[in-house]
């Protein structure tokens, strides 16, 4: 059930409540009470399409409840294949592996910290209901995906970037913009000629024939 619906189900039997039966400070703390409830599952509401489709299905607490934990496990499992793609990519930095593996360790402390200071309640059934666990599985799951968010920029930053000014073509090798002088001198080693023999006599060759070209003109 989405938030909405439920906040629909819940104000039917509210208002479908007779009056006698509450007193109107009771019933008061009861519709605001209502509201918080409703307000905190918009506000926690999940993007993922399975979050969304489980959603949609629960018809009752304990279902909802199980749909936050699956999302709060799914994030989870991102969160760790990405981590690990990161850690690999650092793993010949020492010094970055291990100030990356000393964030992610004070990211979870501050998950929890967050969590316990968002609910600081001693007993928390007593306090907060029946929708402390959805709440709780559902802040967890997006104090997640902002950390996922982190660590793929930081993913990013240490992969290698293409640099587009680097030359390319078929005369350049790989690592640096020097003359490959195999690949220059190829066409004249097919003809049996040592490669730089061969490219002295084509300019030479070249220069004789521009001269005579000048000489027929004036002749």
């Amino acid at each position: 059930m989405r938030p909405a619906a439920l906040y629909f189900a819940l104000t039917e039997t509210i208002c479908g409540a007779q009056a006698e039966s509450l007193g109107g400070i009771e019933m008061k703390s009861l519709v605001v009470a209502l509201l918080m409830t409703v307000i905190s599952c918009l506000c926690f509401a999940q993007d993922s399409a399975e979050y969304r489709a489980c959603s949609d299905k629960a018809n009752t607490q304990s279902e909802m409840t199980a749909c936050a934990s699956d999302e709060a496990a799914r994030v989870d499992v991102k969160l760790n294949t990405t981590y690990r793609a990161l850690l690999a990519r650092v793993a010949s930095q020492p010094e970055a592996l291990a100030k990356i593996k000393a964030a992610q360790r004070a990211w979870i402390a501050y998950r929890d910290a967050y969590i316990d200071a968002t609910y600081p309640a001693k007993d928390k059934a007593a306090e907060y209901g029946s929708m402390y666990a959805l709440d709780v599985a559902l802040l967890r799951a997006k104090l997640t995906q902002r950390q996922i968010a982190a660590v793929e920029d930081m993913l990013q930053r240490y992969t290698p970037k293409r640099n587009a000014l680097s030359p390319r073509g078929p005369f350049w090798n790989s690592t640096r913009p020097v003359w490959n002088r195999s690949t220059v001198c190829r066409p004249f080693l097919s003809l049996g000629l040592p490669g730089r023999s061969s490219a002295k006599a084509l300019l030479a060759g070249t220069a004789l024939q521009r001269q005579t070209d000048v000489n027929s003109a004036y002749a």
